[in-house]
């Protein structure tokens, strides 16, 4: 079974709950005003984990994206449970989809199950840190 890691979930496009009379958003509108999955995971592969140096999507951390009306979250784990650096990353996380258009908050879930582990990584972050099929 391959782990979940790699392959990231398909966003959820959760109606928006309106006020009686008020207009909800149309799909084409969310399309519009809301950020592709394609879109996040090319923002999440700036952030750098800093003390390997690859990005953490190719390492394989990226869980899964779930994208509504103006929120991503990111279920997402990191490398080992004391990770020193998981402030760091998670602030990176926020810091990159903050910056896309439609983006006005941002949710980061970590998550430790499945545990991480080097076959989770993409074949570019195999690639990066030297290890070969």
């Amino acid at each position: 079974m391959k782990p979940a890691a790699s392959q990231p979930s398909r966003p959820t496009s959760e109606p928006a709950t309106a006020a009686p009379g008020a207009a909800t958003p149309s799909a084409s509108t969310l399309e519009a005003s809301s950020p592709s999955e394609a879109t996040v995971l090319a923002a999440l592969q700036q952030v750098i984990d800093p003390e390997i140096g690859c990005n953490i999507v190719d390492l394989g951390l990226i869980y899964g994206v779930a994208i509504t009306p103006s929120k991503v979250t990111v279920k997402m784990t990191l490398t080992t449970a004391g990770c020193p650096m998981h402030e760091s990353i998670a602030n990176g996380v926020q810091m990159a989809l903050l910056n896309l258009e439609g983006v006005d908050e941002v949710e980061v879930e970590l998550v430790w199950e499945p545990p991480w582990n080097p076959a989770m990584m993409t074949e570019a972050g195999r690639a990066f840190v030297g290890w070969h099929d």
